[in-house]
């Protein structure tokens, strides 16, 4: 449906596919539980089409648990009068799918002037063809990636062996040059595969990330930054996605100093940083 200046907070759903599909602006969506253990992987559990109406823009998708069997967030970033604005953050999603048809965690697509933020979220056993996409990257004002964790599926059944674990995509395959798209201090954890695939001939900004199981960090395009990627065992607590105090991630990212979206607290909410530096990933090791 169609909703602007809307909330939706502090619920708990149960679904065989999605739960919000709406096209509006100005929406929250914030502390929900949403669970699809049976749930089609192709059923989003979040779908926006964000645009402008009556003057509400922005979109916020906070703090929000998914644990489902289908795919986690469809965003596209619209206009009508003016462009919207979509921040996700501080979300927690695992996916359970072992269907031929896998889950993805994020699609977005953007449009002219439109600004994307992914900060602070645990993306778990994400098994697509990537587990993040986005398309028409050229066009946005900005696109930012920050402290996110991201982890393939190591279950028997997944497509995400032979393709990226993130794909930024240009509006058309002809397109070449600089990209308004920044990584910096993300966790991605692969199984064999490529950790980010660039669009040919385009580049972006992408630094301070922590790499493991990867065939590559980069393919495609390249990043004009870099050097100071990781690639290294993460050292993982058990079979979460936080690490432990003597993991490589620990005081190894960048600061808001040198990225103005380097959040201030984790996901948990734990002030960034704890110790000397700020820690790669969505958790700060307290």
């Amino acid at each position: 449906g169609g909703l602007s200046n809307g909330l939706i907070r502090d619920n708990e759903f149960t679904t065989t596919c999605g739960v919000v599909n709406l096209l509006g602006g100005g929406i929250a969506i914030e502390n929900n539980i949403m669970l699809g253990e049976n749930a089609d992987a192709r059923c989003f559990m979040v779908q926006i089409d964000a645009r402008e109406i009556d003057g509400f823009g922005d979109v916020g998708i906070r703090d929000n648990t998914i644990r489902t069997s289908g795919s986690g967030f469809n965003v596209t970033l619209n206009n009508r009068n003016d462009v919207a604005s979509i921040v996700m953050e501080r979300n927690s999603a695992e996916f359970l799918s072992t269907a031929s048809f896998a889950a993805t965690a994020v699609r977005a697509a953007t449009i002219e002037g439109s600004t994307l933020k992914i900060i602070n979220n645990s993306f778990d056993r994400v098994d697509n063809f990537e587990a993040i996409t986005v398309f028409g990257a050229e066009r946005a004002e900005e696109i930012v990636f920050a402290n996110n964790n991201i982890r393939g599926n190591d279950r028997s059944y997944t497509n995400i062996e032979t393709s990226p674990l993130i794909r930024i995509d240009a509006s058309t395959s002809t397109y070449a040059g600089p990209m308004p798209v920044v990584l910096v201090n993300n966790l991605i954890f692969g199984l064999g595969n490529v950790g980010i695939d660039i669009q040919a001939g385009t580049t972006l900004d992408s630094d301070f990330n922590l790499f493991w199981n990867v065939a590559s960090r980069y393919s495609g395009g390249s990043s004009t930054t870099a050097s100071n990627d990781l690639e290294a065992d993460p050292l993982l607590d058990g079979g979460t996605l936080r690490i432990t105090a003597s993991s490589p991630a620990v005081d190894a990212a960048a600061t808001s100093a040198q990225y103005p979206d380097v959040p201030d607290v984790d996901i948990d909410g734990t002030p960034r940083p704890v110790g000397s530096g700020v820690d790669i990933g969505a958790h700060e090791v307290n």
